[in-house]
């Protein structure tokens, strides 16, 4: 069907970030938050993984699909270089 692959192109390229995409940062205890309940549920278009590791902006991020097939990056910050950043609730 053309939906599926409509997803099937946009996943060849998603970790080189060439599609466009909504994000969003959210704090670790957030972001594990979020993660669990998407794993449980519609699951992910493309699988957690990190990104810049062992670097102080290391990242974990992974990317969900709504029900009109909007990309969305859902991500969270391990490293040292934004601890001092405060996010809102």
């Amino acid at each position: 069907d053309l939906h599926k692959e409509y997803r099937r192109q946009r996943q060849m390229c998603i970790r080189d970030r060439c599609i466009p995409h909504f994000g969003i940062h959210l704090n670790w205890e957030h972001y594990l938050n979020v993660k669990s309940k998407v794993q449980q549920s519609r699951g992910f278009l493309d699988q957690p993984y990190t990104r810049f590791k062992n670097q102080e902006t290391e990242q974990e991020t992974f990317f969900v699909e709504d029900t009109n097939f909007n990309v969305i990056e859902i991500k969270s910050v391990k490293g040292d270089y934004y601890k001092n950043m405060r996010y809102k609730k």
